[in-house]
Order: C-alpha cells, then structure tokens, then sequence
C-alpha cells in the first residue's frame, strides 16, 4: 500500500524509545522527515543511522515541567519545521494502585493531557492552512473500563474523548485525528517487561485470563497500525478511537 507520506514533517513525542523510536524509524522508512523529541539524548542517538541528517532532527526535552513545550516548539520554528503528523507516544510515570495524592493526578494529566493539548493547539492553525494533517494518540484499553490505577484510567478515557470530540472539529479542515488504545505490549525494559522478570505466573495468569490473544503485543503490531493512522489513506478515519489490543478490553462503545 502506498501511504503517500514522503517528505512530509512528522513529530513524534517519545522517540527515544518504544513506540516512538519504531514509529520514527518506519516514517523515516517511508520517507517522511521526523522530529524526535525525548527526555533523554541516549535514545534519540540511536535513530541516527535511520536516515540522513537533512531528514531527521533529534531534541532532549523534558516536557513534564509546565511550560517546556514553549521550548520545544520555539526549537522547531528555529528550524523551520512544521509538523504535517504528529503522533504522542510520551510514556507515563508508573503508578501504584490506590494512589490518590493531588500531585500525582498532575503529574498524569499532565503527562498523558496536557502536553498533547497544548503542542495540538500550537500546530493545529499551520495544518488548517494547508489542508492536511494527522494526529495519533497513545490511549490504552483504561479508557473505555477499569484496567490501572484510577488517575490513568481518568485521563486515558479524557483522551480518547478529546479525540472523538476535536477530531469531529476538524475533520472538514483536511485534518485527521485519531487514537489507538494499546493492551499490554512488551519490549525490552518497558513495564511489562520489567513485571514479566520479577512476577512470570501473575503475567501467565494476566495473558491467559484477561488479554484473550494470550500474547503480549509488539512494537511492530502497533506501529504498523499507528503508521497507517499517519497516512494519506486514513482520509476518512478523522476522530476514530481503535482498540488494539490482544481483547483484553471487554467492552462495548459507541464512537
């Protein structure tokens, strides 16, 4: 399938690793020319080899700070980069069930709201403009039923709301937006991963009674459907929320 999408701008929130450094690598694949933002510079270094440097920017922000997106979005007027795609795949800070202090639902709002609000908003007039866009969410199967801590489950369901809601806004602008709602994926040092090592028989139990598929996910499962999302050939997707994720969620909804 021809997705349409060389030489377009893609800023990709949580390229450092993950979903983000996978997405990054087939958008710069398709040739595309990829923004990847990260906490850290480590893993952002790794996304070198993936193309050359006129197609490929790479900034170390930590965007949890009120205020720091100003920083990352004076960073790409300097260099004169205006996302066509943007996709947040910005990890959350793990929390404990029952936790219910104040500063931890800011910190998630935060982290899985606020940022994706506010860098939307920011880009969002230059798109209209051209009459193209795309914006892909990292929800989870927590927004539609109780799967995690309440907070993450408040806001992953606040996301995948927004995204109906503003996606219906925008659609006649040429701009679509759209959210994925992953199940339990698994790579190397991501928090499965890490429960995996410490607790194997509670993961067992996990993936044979509750993920039906009886696998965790992958990062290719994923992206190729995030890949698409990004596409000339999601024109008629604008405000779609797509579970992908193994059926671990049990629920019924209505977009």
């Amino acid at each position: 399938m021809e997705l349409d999408i060389r030489n377009k701008m893609a800023l990709i929130i949580g390229a450092g690793r993950g979903l983000g450094a996978c997405l990054s690598r087939k958008l710069l694949k398709e040739g595309a020319c990829v923004c990847g933002v990260a906490r850290r510079r480590e893993g952002l270094e790794k996304l070198r080899h993936s193309a050359p440097a006129d197609r490929l920017l790479l900034h170390a922000v930590d965007l949890l700070p009120e205020g720091s997106e100003e920083e990352l979005l004076s960073f790409m007027q300097g260099q004169g980069f205006s996302p066509d795609i943007i996709v947040h795949c910005m990890g959350e800070q793990p929390t404990a069930k029952g936790t219910h202090s104040a500063a931890l639902w800011r910190t998630q709002y935060r982290a899985i709201f606020e940022i994706p609000l506010l860098i939307n908003e920011a880009c969002l007039p230059s798109m209209r403009v051209r009459g193209w866009g795309r914006i892909v969410l990292t929800g989870s199967a927590a927004a539609l039923e109780a799967q995690g801590p309440i907070s993450y489950c408040t806001f992953k369901a606040m996301l995948a709301a927004y995204c109906r809601s503003a996606g219906r806004q925008e659609a006649i602008s040429g701009v679509i937006m759209s959210a994925v709602l992953p199940g339990a994926f698994r790579f190397p040092g991501s928090t499965w991963d890490r429960i995996a090592q410490m607790d194997p028989d509670s993961v067992q139990d996990f993936l044979q009674h509750r993920q039906k598929i009886g696998r965790f996910g992958t990062l290719e499962e994923l992206t190729n459907f995030m890949l698409f999302l990004c596409s000339e050939q999601a024109s008629f997707n604008a405000g779609g929320i797509y579970p992908v994720d193994g059926a671990l969620g049990t629920a019924f909804f209505q977009p």
